[in-house]
């Protein structure tokens, strides 16, 4: 079984050929730092769930944005995916079920992944079905880079 824990927390994300004052942001923070300059392309994207995946030791903290909204159209929205992978410290009573503090935050993976716009409004009742099938699908995804990129990572 997996367990979800609720977190709130916006984390920066340089990227590759980032500056120096986009790099010296990298980190959490409780609300999104502005952009230190009009052509940085660089991430911040609010995290909300840490997930502990039973019998392991390497939880993983998710972050959704979304890059391209097709709204009513029924085309496709596009998808930024973050996967912070947790490194496991020690501590905590149980070796089985370590408490939060004995993780720190290591690297932070992400991808894109295209998903059909819920295409439903507010008021039709299937709007919330469609809601529940895109956080399934982007809930699979960050599972997926999790075990591509953090199993073995704590």
């Amino acid at each position: 079984m997996t367990r979800h824990r609720k977190i709130e927390i916006w984390r920066w994300i340089p990227s590759p050929e980032a500056c120096g004052p986009c790099e010296s942001l990298r980190g959490d923070y409780n609300q999104c730092p502005s952009k230190p300059h009009p052509n940085c392309k660089c991430t911040c994207i609010k995290f909300d769930k840490q997930v502990n995946p039973r019998g392991k030791k390497s939880p993983y903290q998710t972050g959704f944005q979304m890059v391209s909204d097709a709204g009513y159209s029924g085309g496709m929205n596009t998808w930024k995916v973050a996967v912070t992978c947790m490194r496991y410290i020690g501590g905590g009573e149980d070796e089985e079920e370590p408490s939060d503090d004995s993780y720190e935050a290591g690297e932070t993976y992400m991808g894109e992944i295209d998903i059909p716009s819920n295409n439903f409004d507010t008021s039709d009742p299937r709007y919330g079905e469609a809601e529940d099938r895109q956080e399934e699908i982007l809930d699979r995804y960050a599972r997926d880079l999790y075990e591509n990129y953090c199993i073995g990572f704590a």
